[in-house]
């Protein structure tokens, strides 16, 4: 069994990883029969060892290893009788068998050790086979040239004995050898001659294998829907016949043509379904494939983390093969995720690998494909000469190919290489011109096709034009966008393109449509707690019943993983309890392994997360866009009126900032390139980070007051007193509370009341959520924990005075337990944690709160560690959960490059996500006596006021406080959610 060398990359960036040596399934012609000749009576051990041989060849398309067994004990008992044909027979099943589970070179022994007895005792009935075995390792081995040689005697040999089927057979494997090499005219007709063969003499199991491959071939021309059926029929031929190879194929290129035409949450459930089939086969080939096709999907999506872990995974499966091709695609595609993080320099030198690799294996689509990726990287660094000798050698080679995607991608490269010299009327010319080039691409090719008509009619100056291909572009990746199924890839993929919403936003802004472009920019942000709002309404709706479960096999392998990452943390929590000097080298080095295979579990774990929905989310795949966009009309009545929507966005040059009130929306756009906004938060975090800065960071806060709130305040009427401020990307690391005003010499939070939200569409939504009970003040309902006084002495006086103040309960030390804070969170009371919390910035899903845990635990609930993932299963009805804990509020860790992460990241919006209406978190690590004295300031105002304007009501009696006025020690709170 072979994946063919077919396109199938859904983006610009990825059409030919598909088409690479190793993005595709294909499947050999095999033999399901022996030719008949005149025997001798045949003693009793000859008969036991044909029946041996017969029941191999019945079970190896189902069971390929159980073929090997009896396979092995049929060559044993041959060996005894000196039996050579008997021997040449069961080394050919065989070496068919350890080709199958990719042990290549025994595979290569075995078989060719059977060629040279067939061939010496004049077994002529019995080389094809051999022959044909032969030709389709040395295709698996890259030997292209013995590939052809073998596959034509295999064909020479079939049609001198008059064996119609064994012509066949021949033919269509060596389509297999033209469709590796691109001559798909070619290969088409092969695999159609081997078709009618197949058909008239009724070999459906072969039949389906050609089908398998004409299906490859369909999508690597861009007819993916056309595949689709050939995958039906191949797959219920496949099911007849009991061939479980084939299904391992078919489930792969069924999920390649629905990642073609942008249905990527079905290319990952048939992965799933695939990669659980290879496991059990033992097929470690196919399961590389299928990874290293999963990877392109996260990459896709945008989760370069998770690519570059699958795509580590069917590294080492590939090296343990010895399957170089594939192992150059995926260092191309490696390099592909490098680029995206910005790791440029890496990426270069792993593109140039997989280019050597490919041109050295004659492989021309995959050279192109290198070569576009080193051109886009030789830009990025602005080598321009580099690029365009890159860019010429590709045009060279794709004069070579006659693949309408390949065409394409050269055509949107082109287009780049112009609008670099911004050469617009080029840009809009190339793309024009080869507008039929594009009608069978996929829809991100589209996508980016229509971004960069947008960019140059807008360069240009024609607006209208600009507007109507921008909205075309965003209708586009939106239509992919709902067909994700879980919430952080939805999130990941439009962030991956937040590009082409800003230049939307820019154009609608230039056409005066302010609130087109607000809408736009919204969008472009993170909707996955709005979502989540939308399904809880619909999950009331059902009773709480969830529509579809996750297959068995997923549950299995989620559980496994979990179980897996609960032991290893067991066994580190032992090691590193150690004391110091019982550290010996040893242990030293087995502490890091095991935190190297946690790490690894885990980003198992994340990558099987992402792609499936939250508990009581729905599991369909939407046909139109799951949400529609938020208007300035919708987020109008939910405003309060002495309230203003402040939302921020972001794009490559410019800040644009949209404030909302009831009665209007006005719009400032500031030129503020990207890379000096975040150089200038990232100085800001790392001075209010350090308790003993002093004075050192007014001079930032000051100038960045002057940059993102003095426009505000030139727009807004002076009666607003509560801004809900939505920041966007770096700007969510911000503590906008203490930007500095220096005409008043005050902090911003000492001038107006603040809430955080990820989105407009998220206030719309919160806002018009059915009332949940609410406590009544004074109630019991509250409850304040701290489950280590011991190390963390102010907390117990935090969590004292927060009860104290609210009339409710404190729970200490181990009564401060895990299992008692999932029970509080379940009732309409507000709930204070006053604890550790850990960020995991590798493993987001992993960040946590820590409180006391079991002895014994017996599972993951009562371990004391609160997890993320935990906690996007909870079902949470507090109004209101303060997280007195460090980094609460971001998602990755102090000192660390600040970056959009998405809402899954940090421990507040997890809250939001289960339910929580309203959460005070933290931006930084914060003092634990300052923490104390924070919480007593705000719960004491919390008694007469709102939740907004008691935190601000703490922040500010904190700033007049000589001990307690630098930001280090009140600006990392902020409150997120409904703000009422």
């Amino acid at each position: 069994m072979r994946r063919t060398r077919t396109p199938s990359k859904t983006s610009f960036h990825l059409v030919a990883g598909r088409l690479s040596v190793a993005a595709w399934l294909a499947i050999a012609a095999c033999d399901s029969g022996r030719d008949a000749v005149a025997r001798a009576p045949l003693s009793a051990e000859q008969q036991r060892i044909d029946a041996l041989l017969a029941a191999g060849d019945s079970l190896y398309r189902g069971a390929p290893d159980s073929a090997a067994v009896l396979w092995t004990q049929a060559q044993t008992l041959a060996e005894r009788l000196a039996d050579s044909s008997r021997i040449a027979r069961a080394l050919t099943g065989r070496a068919q068998a350890a080709k199958q589970r990719g042990e290549y070179v025994s595979a290569r022994q075995w078989g060719e050790a059977a060629l040279r007895l067939k061939r010496h005792l004049g077994m002529r009935h019995e080389l094809f086979r051999s022959l044909n075995s032969l030709g389709l390792l040395a295709w698996e081995e890259d030997r292209t040239s013995d590939a052809t040689r073998l596959l034509t005697e295999a064909a020479t040999v079939a049609r001198e004995s008059g064996d119609s089927a064994g012509v066949a057979k021949a033919r269509m494997n060596l389509g297999l050898v033209l469709q590796e090499r691109a001559l798909y005219d070619a290969a088409a007709e092969a695999f159609t001659e081997a078709r009618l063969q197949f058909t008239t003499l009724a070999d459906t199991v072969n039949l389906a294998r050609t089908l398998n491959n004409l299906a490859a071939l369909q999508i690597a021309r861009g007819a993916a829907l056309d595949a689709t059926g050939l995958l039906r029929e191949a797959r219920t031929l496949a099911s007849a016949t009991g061939d479980s190879t084939l299904e391992v194929n078919a489930r792969g290129q069924l999920a390649t043509a629905y990642a073609a035409m942008g249905a990527p949450q079905r290319a990952f459930v048939l992965l799933d379904s695939a990669n659980d089939l290879a496991r059990r086969l033992g097929a470690a080939g196919e399961l590389a494939e299928n990874l290293r096709v999963q990877g392109d999907l996260y990459l896709e999506a945008g989760d370069t983390q998770h690519a570059l872990d699958v795509y580590g995974q069917a590294a080492i499966l590939n090296d343990s093969l010895g399957q170089p091709k594939e192992q150059f695609t995926v260092r191309r595609q490696q390099a592909r995720a490098l680029q995206q993080r910005g790791n440029v320099s890496a990426a270069q030198r792993m593109a140039t690998t997989a280019l050597n690799g490919h041109a050295r294996h004659g492989l021309l689509y995959q050279m192109l494909e290198d070569l576009l990726l080193l051109a886009e990287l030789a830009e990025e660094a602005r080598d321009y000469p580099r690029a365009d000798r890159h860019l010429a050698e590709a045009r060279r080679v794709a004069r070579q190919l006659d693949i309408p995607l390949a065409a394409s991608q050269l055509a949107l490269a082109t287009a780049r290489q112009m609008a670099r010299a911004s050469h617009w009327p080029g840009v809009l010319h190339e793309l024009e011109r080869t507008t039929s080039l594009f009608e069978m691409a996929g829809p991100d090719v589209r996508a980016e096709r229509l971004a960069w008509k947008a960019r140059a009619y807008a360069a240009l100056g024609r607006r209208r034009e600009a507007v109507r291909e921008g909205k075309a572009a965003v209708a586009t990746i939106e239509q992919v966008r709902a067909q994700y199924a879980a919430g952080e890839l939805r999130q990941r993929y439009v962030a991956a393109r937040a590009r082409v919403y800003a230049d939307l936003t820019l154009a609608l802004l230039a056409q005066g449509l302010v609130d087109d472009a607000f809408a736009v920019a919204d969008a472009a942000r993170g909707r996955e707690l709005t979502e989540r709002l939308r399904e809880s309404r619909e999950a009331l709706q059902r009773n709480g019943r969830r529509t579809t479960d996750p297959p068995l096999y997923v549950e299995r392998e989620a559980n496994a993983l979990l179980a897996r990452i609960d032991a290893l943390v067991n066994r580190l929590r032992l090691q590193e309890d150690r004391a110091p000097r019982d550290r010996s080298a040893a242990l030293v080095a087995s502490t890091q392994e095991l935190r190297d295979s946690l790490r690894v579990a885990r980003s198992a774990y994340e990558a099987l997360r992402s792609r499936l929905p939250l508990p009581n989310e729905r599991h369909e795949i939407a046909s139109t866009p799951a949400t529609a966009f938020t208007t300035p009309q919708n987020v109008k009545p939910v405003l309060q009126r002495h309230e203003a929507l402040v939302e921020y966005f972001a794009t490559p040059e410019h800040l644009v900032i949209f404030a909302v009130t009831r009665e209007a929306v006005r719009v400032a756009t500031i030129p503020m390139p990207t890379d000096s906004l975040a150089a200038r938060i990232g100085l800001v975090r790392e001075l209010l980070g350090q308790r003993h800065a002093g004075q050192a960071a007014i001079p930032l806060l000051s100038a960045l007051h002057e940059t993102l709130v003095t426009p505000v305040q030139r727009l807004l009427p002076a009666t607003v007193r509560q801004w809900v401020l939505v920041p966007h990307g770096l700007l969510t690391a911000l503590p906008f509370g203490a930007l500095y005003n220096a005409a008043t010499q005050r902090h911003l939070v000492e001038e107006i009341t603040l809430v955080n939200l990820p989105s407009a569409a998220f206030l719309v939504g919160v806002r018009t959520m059915p009332a949940r009970p609410q406590p009544v003040w004074p109630s019991p309902s509250f409850s304040a924990l701290a489950p280590f006084t011991d190390r963390l002495p102010g907390s117990r006086a935090e969590a004292e005075d927060a009860a104290a103040q609210s009339g409710g309960t404190v729970y200490l030390n181990g009564d401060a337990s895990e299992q008692q804070l999932r029970t509080l969170v379940q009732q309409p009371g507000v709930v204070h944690v006053a604890s550790h919390a850990v960020v995991n910035a590798h493993n987001p899903l992993f960040s946590r709160l820590e409180l006391r845990g079991s002895a014994t635990p017996t599972s993951s609930a009562n371990d004391g560690r609160l997890e993320v993932h935990e906690i996007l299963g909870l079902t949470v009805r507090s109004p209101l959960l303060f997280l007195s804990g460090c980094e609460t509020a971001v998602g990755n860790g102090q000192g660390m490059r600040f970056e959009a992460r998405g809402e899954f990241t940090s421990l507040a919006n997890a809250w939001l996500m289960a339910g929580a209406r309203n959460v005070v978190a933290t931006l930084w690590r914060i003092d634990d006596a300052a923490a104390a004295r924070f919480a007593r300031h705000f719960h004491t105002a919390r008694r007469r006021q709102s939740t907004p304007e008691a935190l601000a009501t703490a922040q500010r009696l904190m700033i007049r406080d000589p001990q307690q006025s630098h930001p280090y020690r009140w600006a990392a709170y902020q409150l997120s959610g409904d703000g009422r």
